[in-house]
Parts: structure tokens; sequence; C-alpha cells
């Protein structure tokens, strides 16, 4: 099954993947000032839950999964390509 879309959800979809985009470019852009939480979570797992940094430092992997999405790279997703 394939999800149609319309000329008026375009420009939608496009400001949603522009923003998506900026959100990642941005995480990329700060992620050096957090490099040092970085390597405490990755000893201390839970780290993101007490402490902001490390919840910064470790969404990258949630922002990508968000872009891989956005393009269909999941099961649940690809059925609207």
């Amino acid at each position: 099954m394939v999800n149609v879309i319309s000329s008026e959800e375009l420009p939608m979809i496009f400001m949603f993947m522009q923003d998506v985009f900026k959100l990642i470019f941005k995480w990329m852009e700060i992620f050096p000032q957090y490099l040092q939480s970085y390597h405490e979570s990755i000893h201390h797992p839970q780290l993101f839950l007490v402490n902001t940094d490390a919840a910064i430092a470790m969404c990258g992997n949630e922002l990508f999964d968000i872009l891989q999405k956005c393009f269909g790279g999941c099961i649940r997703c690809a059925k609207f390509f």
C-alpha cells in the first residue's frame, strides 16, 4: 500500500525535513563541547536520566534514527514509500 501525498502537503513535508536537518546539524556543531559527557555516559549508560549534558551528548542515535525513518529506512516507515 502506497501513501499518496497531495501537493498541499508537500510544503509541510519539506519544512519538517528542513527542521530535522537543522536539528542534526546543530547537534553535530555543539557535540564537541559535550564530548566529556559522552565518554562519561559510555561508562554510565543511565547518566542521561539525571544529567542534561549527557542527554544531549547521547541523543545522536535518536536524531539519526529520525533521519533514517524520514527516508523509509525502517520496515514501519518503508510502507509509505
